[in-house]
């Protein structure tokens, strides 16, 4: 969330289920100066969030694969996502999950990691 408003974006959600890790993002969004233009969430209170144009997550495979559905709902048409924490021997299963809700899905990968990059059907 701080690199999309340091990159341009008015705004952002960031969304964990770790209560730690939501209280470090919040110190993290004062220190790199974007109050004010972030959002921060405990996953138990996302409620009714707006389509986003992009969404991005770095966990892992497994979480992302029962994630999918959720995660398709809040990606507009032509939204764009970007998946990482995905080990090489895992990607084929999180594509085939994924490319029923979404396009032109490519893959980078670094050593054994995989970020998986698509568009919104």
């Amino acid at each position: 969330a701080i690199a999309a408003v340091k990159l341009g974006a008015k705004s952002a959600t960031a969304v964990d289920n770790d209560p730690q890790a939501v209280l470090a993002t919040i110190d993290n969004i004062k220190t790199n100066q974007a109050d004010g233009q972030i959002t921060v969430l405990h996953s138990d209170e996302e409620g009714d969030l707006d389509k986003v144009d992009l969404l991005i997550a770095n966990i892992l495979a497994n979480p992302l694969i029962g994630l999918c559905e959720h995660f398709s709902g809040l990606v507009k048409p032509d939204g764009k996502i970007a998946l990482s924490g995905i080990l090489q021997e895992q990607l084929t299963m999180v594509l085939e999950t994924y490319s029923e809700y979404f396009n032109e899905l490519t893959v980078m990968q670094k050593d054994e990691w995989c970020r998986v990059d698509g568009i919104r059907k």
